[in-house]
């Protein structure tokens, strides 16, 4: 509970600078959360991290909800969910801001017709232990969340809450199991909608893969390339490499805080050192088959081509607001974010049916081409 309580704070304060749009992070924080004294200072350097980390995994899932949106109904499984927003910004429309106002004006546009068009339906998850759920459910009932009629999303289906330990086996079956009493009003269309395997789906971890077991891991990632019919990928975690300094130092900090095992995790194991291991895992993990695909890169690559224009921009200028007002000012530890940046990476993929009409749109990687996530061929790497 302690590491989503101390994201969901990293990230309440980068969007009080306005790195992005998230009215919603700041209030389901404790109270004890919600000073910089029960924390520490948030540094600029970590809200800039913060906001470059949300703009790529939001990148992912606008790239899933646009390959799938002639699908009649979809699901998004956020493990190891913590305070995650997703699901509240895409009610509101606020998930696809990229602060760029041609192309996001564009891309809204766009997406409402096609949602009005096809109709599709989106139901999300949130896994995470017991005190986080709780906690979690507490603070959205608190929040009184409008109902769906005033969404900007009016098909945004329903946000259900599994309380499941990744370690252990059985993701699909505690998805099947939803949480109550559920603490924001439901959509309309279907009150006591269930987890559906056959659906195409986006698993995403955040900064999750990297805290379990590596057996753990592999078991999980197994399971749901192989139960599900239409899986998708997203996973962002650090790659601390095999002889960086900067990755022996963030995992010796890391055991040192007693947030990893001293016995060791996927971090600290040489299938997630580096892009290429991490990816050859998840081809060992049933990733990537049968039509599917996989690909990846660093962080610092992701900034320059998935991350947009305007969220780049924002992460550089330390928020939309002036350093008068509160905001970091422009970035000048180019260096340091680099070095940073190096050891994150943004990983996509799915294992496909040879059958689906959504095969290798998601994480494919065409020549000369930008796919629908923003990986670009010759930047990244591939199955």
């Amino acid at each position: 509970a302690s590491t989503a309580f101390t994201a969901a704070r990293a990230k309440a304060s980068a969007a009080s600078r306005r790195y992005f749009d998230d009215p919603y992070v700041s209030l389901l924080l404790p109270p004890y959360c919600s000073s910089n004294e029960s924390g520490g200072i948030i540094q600029p350097m970590i809200r800039r991290g913060y906001a470059a980390r949300q703009a790529a995994v939001d990148a992912a899932i606008r790239g899933f909800l646009q390959v799938t949106e002639i699908a009649p109904r979809r699901q998004v499984v956020i493990l190891g969910s913590g305070m995650d927003t997703t699901y509240l910004r895409y009610r509101d429309g606020s998930l696809f801001h990229m602060h760029d106002s041609d192309a996001e004006e564009i891309e809204v546009q766009q997406h409402r017709q096609r949602q009005r068009q096809h109709r599709t339906r989106t139901d999300w998850w949130e896994v995470d232990c017991p005190a986080v759920i709780h906690r979690k459910q507490s603070a959205l009932a608190a929040m009184q969340i409008p109902s769906v009629d005033g969404a900007f999303e009016q098909n945004s289906g329903n946000l259900n809450f599994v309380c499941h330990d990744l370690k252990t086996e059985g993701i699909l079956e505690a998805l099947s199991m939803r949480v109550e009493p559920h603490p924001i009003p439901p959509d309309n269309v279907d009150n006591a909608i269930t987890f559906d395997a056959i659906l195409p789906t986006l698993f995403v971890a955040e900064c999750v893969f990297m805290y379990l077991p590596c057996g753990a891991l592999r078991s999980l990632l197994s399971s749901i390339s192989t139960e599900c019919t239409h899986p998708y990928l997203c996973v962002y975690d650090p790659i601390p490499g095999t002889s960086s300094t900067y990755g022996k130092m963030m995992v010796r900090n890391l055991r040192a805080s007693g947030v990893i095992p001293k016995e060791g995790c996927a971090m600290t194991d040489p299938s997630c050192a580096n892009v290429c291991s991490y990816l050859n895992l998840l081809k060992e993990t049933g990733w990537g088959r049968d039509g599917g695909s996989a690909c990846g890169c660093t962080m610092g690559v992701a900034y320059q081509t998935v991350i947009s224009s305007g969220r780049r921009k924002a992460v550089n200028a330390g928020g939309r607001i002036s350093p008068k007002e509160g905001g970091d000012g422009m970035l000048d530890e180019l260096e340091e974010m680099e070095i940073i940046m190096k050891h994150y990476a943004l990983l996509v993929a799915e294992a496909g049916s040879n059958t689906s009409k959504y095969d290798g749109l998601f994480s494919e990687v065409v020549a000369g081409k930008k796919n629908v996530v923003g990986f670009y061929h010759g930047q990244c790497e591939t199955l």
